[in-house]
């Protein structure tokens, strides 16, 4: 995901969706992958709705869907 020019809340929005989508994908419920991830069911809702959450909530999340998050700064 490129993220020039887009702000936190954007971020979280678009990291959002792509997270609801990935759920949506196995065929599973909030309540079920909250449940498969050990994470309370509002926290997931929350990440997937692009609302703040720890950053390693996140990660665990990102991590359960066998993917990883690469963060660079740049000029």
């Amino acid at each position: 995901m490129i993220t020039e020019n887009m702000d936190l809340k954007e971020i979280r929005k678009v990291l959002g969706l792509e997270l609801f989508l990935r759920r949506r994908q196995k065929g599973m419920s909030l309540f079920h992958m909250a449940h498969h991830i050990k994470i309370d069911r509002r926290v997931l809702d929350r990440a997937e709705t692009g609302k703040p959450v720890p950053i390693y909530t996140l990660m665990r999340i990102i991590s359960h869907y066998g993917k990883k998050v690469r963060i660079e700064l740049v000029e």
